[in-house]
């Protein structure tokens, strides 16, 4: 049997990075997206985030597709988020997710950045954050992105 190691850092945004994932249901939220996570055969490391983002560092199947996998947890996401009830300010996503492979040695600096998502972004705020991490990955950074 082959083995794959893909670690992928993605991050989805509220449409209008508008604050409408409310705390006290949001770790219902992330046990959804791990479900679908799951039912594609990947792992999930951490995940975590703020009312309007969230970021999933996970281990992609290798037979899923990176944008299938994105378009599947949005998709389901956002009609789970919507049925239940419990996010009843929540629209949809943002018409874009970022995505960007980590290297395994230093995936617990990723885990302990998800983790902390509540204090950085005391510090920072998510549009910063993004533009902060598209020049470190040189990456041509577009505020449109943010939609």
């Amino acid at each position: 049997m082959s083995k794959v190691s893909n670690p992928i850092h993605a991050v989805i945004n509220t449409y209008g990075r508008r604050m409408t994932i409310c705390n006290h249901n949001r770790e219902a939220l992330y046990r959804f997206i791990w479900s679908v996570l799951k039912s594609h055969g990947c792992y999930l490391y951490r995940i975590g985030g703020i009312a309007n983002h969230v970021h999933i560092l996970f281990d992609l199947n290798p037979n899923v597709a990176l944008s299938d996998m994105m378009r599947d947890i949005k998709k389901e996401s956002s009609a789970w988020m919507k049925q239940s009830g419990l996010f009843p300010d929540f629209d949809r996503w943002g018409k874009e997710y970022f995505a960007f492979g980590r290297d395994r040695e230093r995936m617990h600096h990723v885990i302990e950045y998800i983790r902390s998502q509540q204090e950085h972004h005391g510090r920072l705020s998510f549009e910063d954050e993004m533009r902060e991490w598209f020049g470190r990955e040189g990456i041509k950074w577009n505020d449109r992105l943010l939609n």
